[in-house]
C-alpha cells in the first residue's frame, strides 16, 4: 500500500471529522435561541497526473489522461440563514425576526454595534432593554407623537415606573343611525276628575262652575287667581291664571305656555286636565301643582292630586367618558329624542347629561356651549346630516377644584355619512375617537408585529 493513499484516506476522515464537529454543535445548540445551523461541503484535492491525454487522429483515437486523486478538502462552511420556527415561551420581551434582518445591539462601554438574530431581551435598571446573553442595549428608532421615525438609531429605553400625566378630553366623534320610525315617548299626567252641572268637565267649561269628583264646588270666584308650579326638563316653572270668566281651556293653554308645551299637548281627557310632555327623560313633567284661594281647588289639584300614568323614555341613549384636568372621568351621557320635522328636514335634539364616575355625583352643570342642554340636529331626506345647532359640550365637574372640560364633538361631515346619519332601523348613535386619559405610570409594553 502506497504512502499516498494513506494520506488520501486521512484527509477524507479529517474532513468527515470537521462534518461531525458541524453536526455536533449544530445539535447542541438545537436550543439556542436565534442560532444558525451550519453544513460542510467537499471538494476533491488537485489529482496527479502520470500519463497526459492524446488527440484523436485519423486512424486512432484519443485517449483520456492517467489521474490519480491525491484526497479531499474542505470546500466550505455555510451558514444557513432560512427562516427558522417561531415558538411561543411566555415573555413578552422574546423577541423573533420574520424574514431577513438582524437585532442592532451596541456594546455600553463602546459605541461598537453588533448583530443577531438572538432576541432575548429584558429591561435593566435604567430602562434600557438589553440582551440577556451579552447585556448588550438593543438599537432602535425613537418615534415622535405622530409615529415618524427618526433617521439615526438610538439606545432603546423604556421608562418603567414613570408617571404620565393625565390629559383632559379635548375633541370626540360622533357616529351612528337614529330610527327614523322613531316616535316621542313623553310623560303623561292626569289630575283628579272635576265636573262641570253633574257632568265631567270639559274645555269649554266656565272656571267658576267646576266642582270636583264629588259634586263639591271647588269654590273659585272670578277675582282668583289660579298659580301654576312644577317641575319640567330639569328645571322649576310657575304661571298665573286669572279666574274671571275664563274656561278650562283657557287654563289648559295656560298650563301649556308656562311648560313651554304645544297647545296640544294640554287638554281636557274625560273631565281630567291632561298635561303629555315631549318625548325624552329629561322631559318628565313632575310635581305638578295648582293652587288657589279656595280650600277645595287645592285639595283637588294641588300637590299629590295629579297621577302619572306614562314616564317619558329616551328614543335612544349613549354614554362615553371624558377626563378632567386631573384625570378623573366623568361619564357623559348623549340622549337622542325625534322631534316633529320643520319644513323638510328630520329633527332630533340631543340633551347631555354628566356624573363624576368614582362618586357617582351629579356634575354641577353639562352644557352646549349655547349654554342649553340640548342641541338640535337636522338630517335631509337622504338621511345625511344637514346641520348642527351646537357641536361643543362644556362641563363644569363635580369637584369644583378643577376647570371646565370644554371639547368639541364632531357630528360628521353636513351631506355626507361618515358621522351621524338617519335611517329607518335600530338607533346606534355613539362616542368615538374620545382623547384624554388619567394620570398613571408605565408598567408593561408589548411589542406589535411591525416592531
Amino acid at each position: 500500500m502506497g504512502v499516498r493513499s494513506l494520506f488520501a484516506g486521512v484527509s477524507g476522515l479529517r474532513n468527515f471529522q470537521m462534518q461531525l464537529d458541524i453536526i455536533g454543535n449544530n445539535i447542541a445548540n438545537s436550543q439556542t435561541m436565534g442560532y444558525k445551523s451550519s453544513r460542510v461541503t467537499f471538494a476533491d484535492m488537485l489529482s496527479q497526473t502520470s500519463r497526459g491525454a492524446s488527440a484523436p487522429t485519423a486512424t486512432i483515437g484519443g485517449t483520456n489522461p492517467m489521474q490519480y486523486g491525491l484526497g479531499s478538502t474542505i470546500g466550505a462552511i455555510d451558514t444557513n440563514f432560512s427562516q427558522g420556527i417561531l415558538t411561543t415561551t411566555g415573555r413578552q420581551l422574546d423577541l423573533a425576526i420574520t424574514g431577513n434582518g438582524l437585532f442592532g445591539v451596541r456594546d455600553g462601554n463602546t459605541s461598537t454595534v453588533y448583530y443577531t438574530r438572538n432576541g432575548a431581551f429584558d429591561i435593566d435598571q435604567l430602562g434600557h432593554l438589553v440582551s440577556t446573553s451579552s447585556g448588550f442595549i438593543v438599537q432602535g428608532y425613537d418615534a415622535d407623537a405622530a409615529g415618524n421615525l427618526a433617521a439615526i438609531a438610538t439606545d432603546i429605553q423604556i421608562p418603567i415606573g414613570v408617571t404620565l400625566p393625565a390629559e383632559a378630553t379635548t375633541s370626540a366623534s360622533a357616529v351612528g343611525n337614529l330610527d327614523s320610525s322613531a316616535q316621542q315617548i313623553g310623560s303623561i299626567s292626569n289630575s283628579s276628575t272635576l265636573l262641570s252641572a253633574g257632568l265631567p268637565a270639559d274645555s269649554t267649561s266656565v272656571l267658576t262652575a267646576l266642582t270636583n269628583a264629588a259634586g263639591i264646588s271647588l269654590g273659585l270666584a272670578g277675582g282668583d287667581t289660579i298659580t301654576i308650579s312644577g317641575t319640567y326638563n330639569g328645571t322649576t316653572f310657575t304661571g298665573t291664571q286669572a279666574v274671571g270668566a275664563n274656561t278650562l281651556g283657557t287654563l289648559c293653554t295656560t298650563i301649556a305656555t308656562t311648560l313651554g308645551l304645544p297647545a296640544g299637548n294640554v287638554s281636557v281627557v274625560g273631565g281630567q286636565i291632561q298635561i303629555t310632555g315631549l318625548g325624552g327623560t329629561n322631559y318628565q313633567v313632575s310635581n305638578l301643582s295648582l293652587t288657589s284661594a279656595p280650600a277645595v281647588f287645592n285639595t283637588a289639584l294641588g300637590v299629590g292630586t295629579w297621577s302619572t300614568t306614562q314616564n317619558a323614555q329616551d328614543n335612544h341613549a349613549a354614554s362615553f367618558i371624558a377626563y378632567d384636568e386631573n384625570g378623573a372621568s366623568h361619564t357623559v351621557t348623549l340622549k337622542y329624542n325625534i322631534r316633529p320635522p320643520v319644513g323638510t328636514l328630520a329633527h332630533w335634539v340631543v340633551a347631555v347629561e354628566s356624573t363624576d364616575t368614582a362618586t357617582g355625583n351629579a356634575d354641577t352643570s353639562a352644557t352646549w356651549s349655547s349654554l342649553l342642554n340640548t342641541a338640535d340636529l337636522y338630517f335631509n331626506g337622504d338621511g345625511s346630516l344637514n346641520s348642527a345647532s351646537d357641536s361643543t359640550i362644556i362641563i363644569d365637574p363635580y369637584n369644583a377644584t378643577v376647570g371646565n372640560i370644554t371639547f368639541p364633538l364632531n357630528w360628521g361631515t353636513l351631506g355626507g355619512y361618515d358621522g351621524i346619519v338617519q335611517f329607518e332601523g335600530d338607533s346606534s348613535a355613539r362616542a368615538i375617537d374620545v382623547t384624554g386619559y388619567a394620570a398613571g405610570e408605565l408598567q408593561n409594553i408589548t411589542v406589535n408585529d411591525t416592531g
